[in-house]
């Protein structure tokens, strides 16, 4: 097993990126020194395990398919490298080079029998790059063609290169950064909006404290609940930008994803492993679910950011709430005689 690199994150240095998180559009969540490998190779616990990523591929991303050519690539290498050198030479290496325009047909004359493995390649050129096929990869039209003619010439595992680069770069730069975006976070959208309502309500209280305290000509120490407000003001708000809960954190679980929870997840493992392909080691989780609706966060790596994310809230929070219940406090106007009610 791939031991995974053990990142450390600090409080105070790694303050900018929580700053972006909250303020910057576009912004993902990432974990130190988590790569496409350590997920892939199973390396990783939940909730960014393999098992987590098959299915945010499969009902989230909807590109599953990705998932399960690169898997059968891997052991199709394997068991075309462990060939006798006479049948590897009956299926030599492509010799038609990729181009930008290349748009080339398969030659149904070509005498292809004899080639090893010829039969499986046949079916997974049907499965992954005919258009109509419902597992079909998004390449472009140039890497599909050449993929479709070399593999009528010969069934060398080169063949697949180029329309595995393309699928493994997306998955690389895209897809494991968004799968880990959403699964550092421990909390639904419905809880979110939890969050921004209360949020919301003690920001509105603010304005309401402040009118009333001034306009009575109250005591100085009356607008203290201004700490408190704002508090909850930017712990909700702040929070429903993280998608995350200081509570659950602390308990180490987080809230199953929407996109996890439906019937099909209670098939039985082992039938989800043959349904994809993928073997049953580069699956298994490591995950026991608390009940319906929360599991446990197994990763140490993402125990950790839950750690500095709650830390960087906190801290925001008070630092916000402090400075605008001084300026309140410190601004009265409470020894000025009231005004005088209209004759």
């Amino acid at each position: 097993m791939e031991t995974l690199p053990r990142a450390s994150y600090g409080f105070f240095s790694d303050y900018t990126k929580s700053l972006r998180l909250w303020f910057k559009t576009g912004y993902k969540s990432e974990l130190k020194g988590i790569q496409i490998e350590h997920v892939l190779n199973g390396a990783t616990k939940e909730p960014i395990s393999l098992n987590d990523y098959r299915l945010y591929v499969q009902k989230k991303e909807h590109s599953g398919e990705n998932l399960e050519f690169h898997y059968w690539l891997q052991n199709y290498k394997r068991r075309f490298d462990a060939l006798p050198a006479d049948q590897k030479e009956r299926s030599p290496p492509p010799t038609e080079k990729l181009v930008s325009n290349f748009s080339k047909t398969p030659d149904e004359k070509v005498n292809n029998s004899g080639q090893p493995f010829r039969e499986e390649v046949n079916t997974t050129i049907e499965a992954f790059f005919n258009i109509e096929s419902l597992k079909a990869l998004n390449l472009p039209s140039h890497i599909s063609d050449y993929t479709v003619y070399c593999s009528s010439q010969t069934t060398h595992p080169d063949v697949f290169e180029a329309a595995h680069e393309q699928i493994y770069t997306f998955m690389k730069e895209r897809s494991v950064k968004q799968f880990i975006h959403y699964s550092v976070q421990n909390i639904r959208n419905g809880y979110v909006v939890f969050q921004l309502a209360y949020g919301a309500i003690s920001f509105a209280l603010i304005p309401m404290l402040l009118f009333n305290t001034y306009s009575m000509h109250m005591s100085r120490w009356s607008r203290a609940f201004l700490f408190m407000f704002v508090f909850f003001c930017c712990l909700g708000v702040l929070s429903a930008k993280s998608g995350f809960c200081i509570l659950r954190s602390l308990f180490k679980v987080r809230q199953v994803p929407a996109y996890n929870i439906s019937l099909a997840d209670k098939q039985h493992p082992t039938k989800l492993v043959r349904l994809n392909r993928v073997e049953q080691q580069d699956l298994e989780s490591n995950n026991k679910q608390v009940n319906i609706n929360l599991t446990r966060v197994l990763e140490e790596e993402v125990i950790k950011y839950h750690r500095q994310m709650a830390f960087h809230i906190i801290c925001t929070s008070l630092f916000a709430a402090l400075a605008v219940a001084a300026i309140g406090v410190s601004i009265t106007n409470e020894n000025d005689p009231m005004p005088m009610p209209p004759n």
